[in-house]
């Protein structure tokens, strides 16, 4: 059985849908960034953004706290 997420390629260009508590803790706001995916290890997924580079984890993909949208 394959992973949930669908898989990244280096160099694909990827918006972001990024879930976040909002402070309160009771509901999730949605942040869109854009950017490259720079790089991709087992377990992260490097993307470069306009001034800079952020690492996220594979399995929030899957949890669902990040989507590609």
């Amino acid at each position: 059985m394959g992973s949930m997420h669908k898989e990244f390629e280096v160099g694909e260009k990827i918006t972001l849908l990024i879930k976040k508590a909002d402070g309160n803790g009771d509901s999730l706001r949605a942040a869109k960034k854009r950017g490259q995916i720079v790089g991709i290890t087992n377990r992260f997924i490097v993307v470069q953004h306009k001034d800079y580079r952020e690492c996220y984890l594979k399995s929030d993909f899957t949890t669902g706290r990040l989507k590609a949208i």
